[in-house]
């Protein structure tokens, strides 16, 4: 069910999600499977994202959620207050500022700046970010959906 409405006020927070970044989440979205010789899914390209040693190699201390996990995630935060409005019609644009790291726990959360007419509809526009649990910004960005 949509939580946005045509009337919502500029101001309004959305209710945030917080989610646990588990080395096996990563592992599940960024495996690479060759498509004829692996049905099963157990071999897998090395990766910043899978490989501790790949990772660690580049600088980075641990394996690292990939970019486009993340931004699922933020998608699924709007869709869940945008409903239909996300799906036909929604928009986002990220920064990621900080690293995610295997265990973090982070929190989606959006406060509306603007509402705009489009159409027969609203479009309302969020500022929207993830926080890890110390309360530091790893990503931020702007997202919109349609609400009619």
């Amino acid at each position: 069910m949509a939580l946005a409405t045509r009337d919502i006020k500029v101001g309004y927070e959305v209710t945030p999600i917080t989610l646990t970044i588990s080395r096996q989440k990563i592992k599940l979205f960024s495996t690479r499977t060759t498509p004829r010789g692996d049905p099963l899914g157990e071999k897998w390209a090395p990766n910043i994202h899978i490989s501790e040693e790949m990772a660690k190699s580049i600088g980075f201390p641990d394996t690292v959620p990939e970019g486009l996990q993340m931004f699922a995630y933020m998608s699924k935060f709007m869709a869940s207050f945008f409903g239909e409005g996300w799906v036909r019609g929604g928009k986002l644009s990220t920064n990621f500022i900080r690293l995610i790291m295997p265990g973090d726990t982070i929190t989606i959360k959006g406060v509306v700046k603007e509402r705009t007419p489009e159409d027969s509809a609203i479009r309302i526009t969020l500022e929207v970010w993830c926080e890890n649990q110390r309360g530091e910004k790893a990503i931020v960005g702007v997202a919109s959906g349609l609400v009619r």
